[in-house]
């Protein structure tokens, strides 16, 4: 890849994550990963992503309507109980998220 080519990916990049701007890093890439595939387990999202069960749990919770510290979420995300197991939860995007994450998608088109 030249120089240019760099350089007008860097410029899509910056365009499409504008709309995420003041969101941690961690917590864009944990949006995206459910964005992937809705309907895992936090276990199997830590899998997926390469970090603990437990950071994985906190980035949903703070991307879900209540934080992991009580406080108003995000939004972005919600847990459902999972039905073959009501131990465990299920996430998938709010409407409110699938829109954010095709806003990024639609920005990020060449």
């Amino acid at each position: 890849m030249n120089e240019q080519e760099m350089q007008d990916r860097a410029r899509g990049l910056i365009h499409a994550l504008e709309p995420v701007r003041e969101m941690p890093t961690n917590k864009l890439m944990t949006l995206l990963t459910v964005a992937l595939k809705e309907g895992l387990t936090v276990d199997e999202y830590a899998k997926r992503a390469g970090i603990s069960a437990t950071t994985m749990s906190r980035h949903l919770l703070d991307l879900g309507e209540i934080d992991r510290t009580k406080q108003p979420g995000l939004g972005l995300v919600e847990g459902r109980t999972n039905i073959t197991n009501q131990r465990e939860k299920i996430y998938g995007l709010t409407p409110k998220g699938r829109a954010l994450v095709t806003t990024i998608v639609e920005r990020a088109k060449p």
